[in-house]
């Protein structure tokens, strides 16, 4: 329900369950006058009593209300609920995370950290392996002299060949030298078909990853939104989510609760009472609203940034409340039958809580690379610059220096030639 102004001083309301009461008035022929609650509540036990419409009802200072009221338990015991007329899970609307803060990672993301590790243990183990079998085959002892002095250039072996050898069957050109033994050729070749394998996982994962955007949630269930801290989450105060959170035993709702109440201490809109709030905090900031999913898929087909979690709970039925031992009770159980029967709740549900939703075509249309989908490969030419740069003055300084340094500069260039 919400206000859309005055008419001759009176304040003017709509909303679904506003369109049901109108039905119901007149159907049963009676008139009304429409307040507001006084605390903004919808109804708990507060210091032995109840706030919110629930208190007013169980005070006799109403005699209806009408709107979306949670059954539960303990409300039965204070006022009287009449049939259900909606039906609803509860969930949690969150906003997605900005997709342009880990573009940088486009280069990274096709392959998981497992991956990326267990695939540079492979490189060094090969490395390491290879030059061990080079060095022990016996291969080159029976076709060469013994010293490692008298070996050809192309069969001296040394870490640095090693790894050109790696480096090169990565990139497919395989090099101008190759192992000459068999037990080293067939290393290579089972690492040749290693990076074949990664090398063509890895490229079509990334055309994906660059095609196609999706987005990465922050947390995929309420377990994984009450173990993290950067996005906090809240609910509307007074309300029956309040309640079941706060009761359960389960330990992934002690956990939201426990994050609640620490929110709270620093941020006192975590329980505000006014749902516009909340919209506007998880519109704007990295929060999580606790309500019903007709709000979530409201809210979402509005705005395209705004998402629910898909893990659903504590299902919801909403209804009108009366007076508790009420008279009028069986009057209005009997017409709201009629009308969830005719099917005239979905017909006035679909005027507030349209189905389609307008987001749903962006993620499926074909879209140009951008420089910021790209950018950590210009990162890597930065960092190899970086380097060169850095080796150039390395060996200026060598090239200055006296000539023992310039000795030792010899060797290195002489390393790295084997």
């Amino acid at each position: 329900m919400r206000r859309i102004g005055k008419v001759n001083g009176t304040q003017q309301y709509e909303g679904y369950g506003l369109d049901i009461l109108e039905v119901l008035a007149m159907a049963l022929n009676f008139r009304q006058v429409k307040i507001r609650t006084k605390d903004g509540e919808w109804g708990r036990i507060l210091n032995g009593s109840w706030t919110g419409v629930v208190g007013q009802l169980n005070r006799r200072e109403v005699d209806l209300f009408a709107g979306s009221l949670a059954i539960s338990s303990g409300r039965e015991d204070a006022c009287d609920f009449t049939f259900p007329y909606f039906h609803v899970y509860s969930c949690v609307i969150f906003r997605t995370p900005d997709p342009n803060k880990t573009k940088w990672r486009k280069l990274i993301d096709p392959l998981s950290w497992e991956v990326h590790v267990s695939v540079l243990a492979s490189f060094i183990s090969i490395i390491a392996l290879l030059y061990i079998i080079e060095r022990l085959n016996p291969f080159y002892q029976h076709s060469f002299a013994f010293k490692r002095d008298w070996y050809p250039p192309q069969y001296q072996l040394t870490t640095i060949t090693t790894m050109n050898h790696l480096n090169l069957l990565i990139f497919f050109t395989g090099g101008s030298s190759m192992p000459s033994s068999t037990a080293g050729r067939s290393l290579l070749a089972a690492w040749w078909i290693f990076c074949l394998i990664t090398v063509a996982t890895y490229s079509g994962n990334l055309i994906a990853f660059l095609t196609v955007s999706k987005e990465r949630m922050p947390f995929e269930t309420l377990t994984g939104l009450g173990n993290q801290r950067e996005y906090e989450w809240g609910t509307l105060g007074g309300s029956l989510w309040v309640s079941l959170i706060n009761e359960s035993n389960l330990t992934v709702f002690r956990n939201l609760w426990n994050g609640m109440v620490d929110f709270n201490q620093t941020d006192e809109e975590i329980f505000h009472l006014d749902q516009q709030l909340h919209r506007r905090k998880v519109e704007n900031e990295d929060y999580g609203f606790i309500a019903d999913k007709s709000t979530a898929e409201a809210w979402v087909s509005e705005n395209c940034q705004l998402t629910y979690l898909k893990e659903l709970f504590f299902p919801m039925n909403y209804a009108f409340a009366l007076q508790n031992h009420s008279p009028y009770l069986e009057y209005f159980n009997d017409e709201m039958m009629k009308i969830y029967e005719s099917g005239l709740t979905q017909t006035l549900k679909r005027k507030w809580f349209p189905k389609q939703n307008k987001c749903l075509d962006q993620t499926t249309s074909a879209k140009a690379i951008e420089l910021l989908d790209i950018q950590s490969a210009f990162y890597v030419i930065g960092i190899g610059i970086v380097i060169a740069c850095m080796v150039m003055l390395v060996e200026r300084c060598f090239v200055k220096n006296e000539k023992g340094s310039s000795l030792k500069y010899q060797f290195i260039r002489t390393l790295f030639k084997r």
